[in-house]
C-alpha cells in the first residue's frame, strides 16, 4: 500500500475509534451533568483531568520514543516494548503515588480526596497501555489499537451511563473508570503478546538507559504540552471552586470531541514522519506541506461551526444550566483552530527529534505565559479568564511553530495560501446560517457542513494536493 494509503488507512482506523469512544462519553458526560449536581460534576471533571495530567508525564516521552524507534526498526520491536514497559513501569507507579500526595494536599472538597488518591491506579494502567499503542503505531497497526481503545471506552461510558441511571454517584463512577483502565491494560498488552508481537522477554540495562536518554528532550516538550492542556481546569479549581470547573469542563469537553480527527491523523502521520526524516527532508517537506492543507481545511470548518453554534450545542448536550459554558466555547474554538493548523509542526518536531533543545526554552516560556495569565485572570474572571488565557498561549504556540518549521526546512510554510479559501468558505457558511437560521441544531450542523463543502468546491481546494493523490489512494485499495 502507498503512504497515503496507510496513512488514511491508520487515521480512519483511529478516528473511527475515537469517535464512537468519544460519541459515548459525551452521552456519559451529559447524563452526568443533569444527574449530579454542579459541585459534583466539577469533582469528576477534576479527577479525570488529574490522571490525564499525570500520564503522559509519567510516561516521560517514553512512548514517543518506542514509536519512533520501532518505526525505524521493526526487528527490534520485541526487545524495546518488554525494556519500554519496565521503564514506563516505573514511572507510572510514581505517578500514581503522586495522585495520593495530590488528594492529601490539594484543596479539594474532603468527600473527593479518596478518589482522586483512588484513581492513581488509573494513572499506572494507563501509561502502560500507552506503551502498547506505542509500539502499535510504529508498526503502523493502528486498526488493532483502534479496537483495544474502542473497547475500553465503551465499557467505560456504556457502564457510566448504566450507573447515572441507576443514581450512584461520584465514586462509582470513579472506581468504573480505575477498573476499566487496569483490565484495559491487562487486555491491551496480552493481545499484543499473543497476536502481533511476541515479548522478547530480555532485560537491557543499556537499552532502558537509551531510551531514557532519548526521552528526556521529547519529555520537557510533553509536560509544556500537558501544561498547557490541563493548568488552565486544575487552577480554575483551586481558585474558583467545582461549579466553575463544571462549565468550563462542558466547554473543553466539545473542543475534546472536535480534536479526534485531527489527533488521529497526527498519530497516524508520526511514524510517516520518523520514517522520511531518516531518508529524506526533501520527501519530509513535502509529507509535512500536505498534512498542513488537510489540517487547515478541518481546523477552519470545525472552528467556525462550533463558535456559530456554541449555544445550542452547549444546551443540547449537557442542559440549560449550562448555557453560560457558550462564551468560553467561542474562544476555545478559536484557540482550537490555532492548535488544529500547527499540529503537524509538533508532530514533525517529536517525530524527528532535530533540534529539539534549540526549541525547549521558547516553549518552556509559553508555558510560563500560559499559567501566569490563568493566576492573573482565573481568580477574577472564572471560566472567562480561563478560556482568554488558553485563547491566548494558543496564539503564542502557533507562532512558536512557524518559527520550528523554519528551521527544519529553511522556508516557513505560506499560512496564507493554505488558510485563504477555508476562510472564506467559512465566512459563506456562517452567512448561510444567520440568513436561513435553520430549527434545530441537526439541521444547522448538516446545512453548515453542506454550505462549507461546497465552499471549498467552488474555490477549487478540492484540486490542491493531497486531495488528488488521496483520491487516487482510495481508488488503488478499492481495487
Amino acid at each position: 500500500m502507498s503512504t497515503l494509503g496507510r496513512a488514511l488507512k491508520n487515521t480512519a482506523a483511529l478516528s473511527a475509534a475515537e469517535i464512537l469512544g468519544k460519541a459515548l462519553n459525551f452521552v456519559l458526560m451529559a447524563v452526568l451533568a443533569r444527574q449530579l449536581t454542579p459541585q459534583d460534576f466539577g469533582g469528576y471533571t477534576t479527577v479525570l483531568s488529574l490522571v490525564w495530567f499525570l500520564v503522559p508525564l509519567s510516561d516521560l516521552g517514553i512512548s514517543q520514543v518506542l514509536t519512533r524507534e520501532t518505526a525505524a526498526d521493526k526487528d527490534r520491536a520485541g526487545v524495546l516494548l518488554f525494556n519500554g514497559l519496565l521503564v514506563t513501569g516505573a514511572l507510572g507507579l510514581l505517578g500514581g503515588l503522586l495522585m495520593t500526595v495530590i488528594a492529601a494536599i490539594g484543596r479539594y472538597p474532603a468527600s473527593l480526596r479518596p478518589w482522586i488518591a483512588l484513581s492513581g491506579l488509573a494513572v499506572l494502567a494507563n501509561v502502560l497501555t500507552q506503551s502498547g499503542y506505542a509500539v502499535l503505531r510504529g508498526l503502523e497497526r493502528m486498526e488493532i489499537q483502534a479496537f483495544a481503545s474502542s473497547l475500553i471506552l465503551i465499557l467505560v461510558s456504556a457502564g457510566g451511563i448504566f450507573l447515572a441511571w441507576m443514581g450512584r454517584g461520584i465514586g462509582a463512577q470513579v472506581l468504573l473508570f480505575t477498573t476499566a483502565a487496569i483490565g484495559g491494560a491487562i487486555f491491551t498488552l496480552g493481545l499484543l503478546e499473543r497476536r502481533i508481537l511476541p515479548w522478547e522477554v530480555r532485560f537491557d540495562a543499556a537499552l532502558c538507559r537509551e531510551l531514557v536518554r532519548l526521552a528526556l528532550p521529547i519529555s520537557v516538550l510533553i509536560f509544556y504540552s500537558v501544561a498547557l492542556r490541563w493548568s488552565d481546569i486544575l487552577i480554575l479549581g483551586q481558585t474558583r471552586g467545582m461549579d466553575d470547573v463544571a462549565v468550563y469542563g462542558t466547554a473543553q469537553k466539545v473542543i475534546d470531541l472536535a480534536s479526534v480527527v485531527s489527533a488521529s491523523a497526527s498519530a497516524a502521520l508520526f511514524p510517516l514522519l520518523a520514517r522520511r526524516w531518516r531518508i529524506s527532508i526533501g520527501e519530509t517537506h513535502r509529507l509535512f506541506l500536505r498534512a498542513l492543507r488537510f489540517f487547515a481545511d478541518f481546523g477552519v470548518g470545525a472552528a467556525a461551526g462550533i463558535a456559530i453554534l456554541a449555544e445550542p450545542l452547549v444546551t443540547l448536550l449537557f442542559g440549560k444550566l449550562y448555557a453560560p459554558a457558550a462564551a468560553p466555547l467561542r474562544l476555545l474554538a478559536l484557540a482550537f483552530l490555532f492548535q488544529v493548523v500547527s499540529g503537524p509542526t509538533g508532530t514533525l518536531l517529536i517525530a524527528t527529534g532535530e533540534q529539539l533543545r534549540k526549541f525547549v526554552p521558547v516553549i518552556g516560556g509559553i508555558v510560563t505565559l500560559n499559567i501566569l495569565l490563568n493566576i492573573a485572570f482565573t481568580p477574577r474572571w472564572g471560566y472567562l479568564g480561563s478560556s482568554w488565557a488558553f485563547l491566548a498561549t494558543a496564539a503564542a504556540t502557533f507562532a512558536v511553530r512557524q518559527w520550528i518549521a523554519v528551521e527544519h526546512f529553511a522556508r516557513p510554510p505560506h499560512m496564507g495560501v493554505l488558510l485563504w479559501r477555508p476562510v472564506l468558505a467559512a465566512l459563506g457558511m456562517g452567512g448561510i446560517l444567520r440568513v436561513i437560521q435553520p430549527a434545530n441544531l441537526f439541521a444547522s450542523i448538516f446545512l453548515g457542513a453542506l454550505a462549507y463543502a461546497a465552499g471549498l468546491l467552488l474555490l477549487k481546494e478540492h484540486r490542491q494536493k493531497p486531495y488528488p493523490d488521496l483520491w487516487n489512494a482510495w481508488r488503488e485499495a478499492r481495487r
